[in-house]
């Protein structure tokens, strides 16, 4: 899909975006067991971080395929 002078810098912001999408997701993931747990409900925090991976998933590969809808190469 992209030339090959420029799968090193795709790869790389997509590394990049990932790894700010993993430190924000297990900050708030700390700050809602913490605040469930101190209410004496922690399953419930743990139900709604399944909930949030779940449909974040789904929402993920949505708009890869809406952004994406055909795989043909890009000429520069």
């Amino acid at each position: 899909m992209f030339p090959k002078s420029a799968t090193a810098s795709v790869t790389g912001i997509g590394g990049m975006f990932g790894a700010i999408g993993g430190i924000l997701i297990a900050k708030s993931a700390g700050k809602l067991f913490d605040y469930y747990k101190a209410n004496g409900h922690v399953e419930t925090g743990y139900l709604i971080m399944f909930l949030i991976c779940s449909v974040v998933y789904i929402l993920a590969w949505l708009i890869m395929h809406v952004l994406v809808p055909k795989m043909k190469k890009t000429e520069f």
